[in-house]
């Protein structure tokens, strides 16, 4: 069986990687050169795979699967345009008889209103289903393999199929009835966790003004047995999910006639969450005008280089908003936006920990005589002021 994945970033590259364990060949397709030629360099012993921006090679591929990203837009509002181009693109190159598979995050309906109309467009006696990406990128404890993956088809022969394919690569594959069952359950696992997140963050605040440490109050709340589960505030929440796919589920509401005020002040929370951070830290009278600022770790999430919708940056930019003059520190990020990590800086007036790395563990805070600051637990041995 030939395998083509479209799109080869945190989603699709591990799927790459298990289709190719279980003895399959696999085309590559994205549409950016630098991707290409990252992966072709890496998997270049790999005589069963080939990466490539050209569509035309997915023609002999009896599966595809679509791992675009479904980011949002600059209004905050779902983009699908990746999406639809890689659909359209598939229809016009893949060959009859093809199974489609989406992972790629989008509203509910999404496969029934969106994909299978554009596939079925071109004539082609095509099946298609849905099985959402779980990857957490960095996650030594979960992967691909041993998450249990959701899926559905829009009939049961494409259901069949979608589950014959991922129960060769997965450890536990669950079928659900319908394709909308699969896409609500990827959107409201992530919005629960922004909701809850978001939770923290805000009697976080509240617990700051009384002197009260949130993780205190979370070890003891999390003695009780049954009906809790904990959730950690953090600088702000980050990454390729849980600030993206609430807004999708939003979408789901509107395009019903509904809204949801929960969710829609959960992302409010975590928007306004900069600005809250700033002055909290000058009440602290932990920065001033003329303090020399430094943000270690600038990954959305700990030991992680990945920087999107990352809290950190979004501190980084927001001091320098107000007119601060800051620089950061970060092993795992050397460069964003044609600027390079500084050195380490023992003079700073203040360390800024956004995200934790374990590389920290050789740096010698008790040398350090400035001003720590974290938003979450961190791994040493001296006092620091928790900013909630």
């Amino acid at each position: 069986m030939k395998v083509a994945v479209i799109g080869l970033g945190y989603v699709g590259k591990p799927l790459v990687k298990a289709c190719l364990r279980s003895n399959r060949e696999v085309v590559g397709i994205d549409i950016n050169p630098q991707v290409i030629q990252d992966i072709a360099k890496e998997f270049e012993v790999e005589s069963r795979f080939k990466a490539s921006s050209d569509y035309s090679d997915i023609f002999d591929s009896q599966v595809i699967v679509i791992c675009v990203p479904t980011p949002l837009n600059l209004m905050g509002h779902p983009d699908l345009s990746l999406l639809e181009n890689a659909i359209e693109l598939v229809a016009q190159h893949c060959q009859s008889g093809a199974l489609v598979i989406v992972e790629s995050t989008s509203f509910i309906g999404s496969l029934r209103k969106l994909v299978a109309p554009k596939l079925f467009q071109s004539g082609k006696s095509l099946k298609c289903g849905v099985a959402p990406e779980r990857i957490d990128p960095g996650n030594s404890s979960w992967s691909l393999e041993n998450t249990t993956r959701v899926v559905s088809g829009i009939d049961q022969m494409s259901t069949d199929l979608v589950y014959s394919f991922y129960a060769e690569i997965c450890q536990d594959v669950r079928v659900v009835q319908t394709p909308e069952i699969a896409e609500a359950s990827k959107l409201f696992e992530n919005t629960f966790r922004l909701v809850n997140i978001a939770l923290t963050m805000e009697i976080g605040q509240l617990l700051a003004q009384e002197n009260v440490n949130i993780f205190e109050v979370i070890d003891s709340a999390s003695t009780k047995p049954f009906g809790f589960m904990p959730f950690y505030p953090s600088l702000a929440i980050g990454g390729h999910c849980i600030p993206i796919d609430p807004a999708y589920l939003n979408s789901s509401f509107a395009h019903a006639g509904l809204s949801s005020t929960l969710i829609e002040d959960s992302l409010r929370i975590n928007d306004n969450r900069m600005n809250y951070v700033t002055n909290r830290l000058e009440k602290l009278k932990l920065i001033s005008r003329d303090s020399k600022i430094q943000i270690l770790g600038l990954g959305y999430k700990r030991n992680s280089s990945d920087i999107r919708e990352s809290g950190s940056l979004r501190l980084l930019n927001h001091l320098r908003s107000c007119g601060y003059k800051t620089c950061w520190y970060d092993p795992k990020v050397l460069a964003i936006e044609n600027q390079n990590s500084s050195m380490l800086d023992y003079g700073a007036d203040i360390w800024i920990i956004g995200n934790w790395m374990d590389e920290f563990q050789t740096i010698d805070f008790s040398s350090f005589k400035g001003s720590l600051a974290a938003f979450s637990r961190i791994d040493v041995a001296r006092d620091y002021t928790i900013i909630n």
